[in-house]
């Protein structure tokens, strides 16, 4: 009964935070699936016509150049992330490189598929 009861409150929860969502809502950096040793530096939110996304720049971990980095971020999620249990709603997501760190361009609804 006590199960039944959580996974009620919980799909309550994922109910209200779909519909309580706005173009406004950005994905926070612990959102991102990111390997071991890679250090988010700074983050940022940007607006414009369609909605925000994030900003999150990354140092690679020091066994890695930070295009290998992007490039094993693009290939492993393929521009999506899956949710986390506290936010199960899907990052999209870009990355460039900056010297040697990634910029990482995330989104609750924009698409970066034909971008990359």
């Amino acid at each position: 009964m006590a199960v039944a009861v959580i996974g009620l409150g919980y799909f309550a929860w994922f109910g209200l935070l779909c519909m309580g969502s706005t173009e406004g809502d950005t994905p926070a950096a612990s959102s991102l699936t990111l390997p071991d040793g890679a250090a988010v530096l700074t983050t940022d939110k940007e607006c414009g016509s369609g909605g925000c996304w994030s900003i999150v720049t990354v140092r690679p971990g020091s066994d890695t150049t930070a295009d290998e980095f992007a490039r094993h971020l693009t290939n492993t999620f393929e521009g999506r992330m899956t949710g986390t249990f506290t936010d199960p709603r899907t990052v999209n997501f870009m990355t460039t490189t900056e010297g040697p760190f990634v910029v990482i361009t995330a989104s609750y609804w924009a698409t970066y598929n034909d971008v990359q």
